[in-house]
């Protein structure tokens, strides 16, 4: 294995853990969380693509091929979606859905030859727990291609949809990492910290955390548009109400309080 693109994993995986856990407790859209959330952008694609080249130079397991595919894909859509502020579908969301659309197949394929004994289980012929994350992956994929599709089909997401689409791929990135370190890495922490239920709660607490601002905007989404409809009640004919009314990519989308 070579030494370079594991030290690349491992670095990239602590910063990654480390501005993920920073940004969870930022207000989304303010100067801090959007430079915290560049440095877990970047870390998180040096992370995940030097697993998946680790996985296939180093011949580990099409388990960790996949984590590595899907959450590279995740994470930079997840990106690109908090850069389009206009929501409108562009070359990047046509490449994405390519690129998970390959690496849709590739796990199907993989989960197809696993079941009928053709494919090498980690476990050494034998279905070990490990194994069982690689149908995980595949499908994950296999959902972001489908909500991808109807993205593209309905032309863009826009409005609180475009805010949760960032939101729940970083979350689930910054949970892929912090999974892998603090239960998958056991032999990296002292023996005080043995237990699994105790390093566990890091991951907990990214999930918790996670739904809670999905949670959140999906209120503040409902709470706009009740106010929007208390003012434009008595303003009907008023074009500059109802545009106000109905538009669909509010300014401060980012900014959650």
């Amino acid at each position: 294995m070579n030494p370079i693109i594991v030290f690349i994993h491992v670095i990239a995986g602590s910063f990654g853990i480390l501005s993920g856990m920073t940004a969870l407790f930022l207000r989304k859209g303010s100067p801090l969380h959007n430079k915290v959330g560049t440095v877990f952008f970047v870390s998180m694609l040096l992370m995940t693509s030097a697993g998946a080249i680790m996985a296939v130079v180093g011949e580990i397991s099409m388990t960790s091929f996949m984590a590595g595919s899907v959450t590279f894909y995740v994470v930079a859509t997840a990106w690109s979606t908090a850069r389009n502020r206009t929501g409108k579908n562009g070359l990047i969301e046509v490449a994405a859905l390519f690129y998970i659309f390959i690496i849709s197949v590739v796990g199907i394929i993989s989960c197809w030859e696993l079941v009928n004994g053709r494919g090498e289980a980690i476990g050494g012929g034998e279905f070990a727990p490990l194994d069982f994350f690689l149908f995980f992956y595949s499908g994950m994929g296999v959902l972001c291609l489908i909500l991808d599709v109807t993205v593209l089909y309905r032309g863009g997401i826009y409005g609180a949809q475009r805010v949760a689409r960032h939101l729940w791929r970083m979350c689930f990135g910054l949970w892929v990492a912090s999974a892998s370190f603090f239960l998958g890495q056991p032999q990296v922490f002292p023996d005080f910290l043995s237990d699994p239920f105790i390093r566990a709660i890091p991951v907990v607490v990214v999930v918790v955390v996670w739904f809670f601002w999905l949670a959140r905007v999906y209120m503040i989404r409902r709470f706009k548009l009740i106010r929007s409809i208390e003012r434009t009640s008595g303003s009907v004919g008023k074009p500059e109400v109802q545009q106000s009314a109905t538009s669909h990519v509010f300014p401060e989308e980012l900014t959650v309080r």
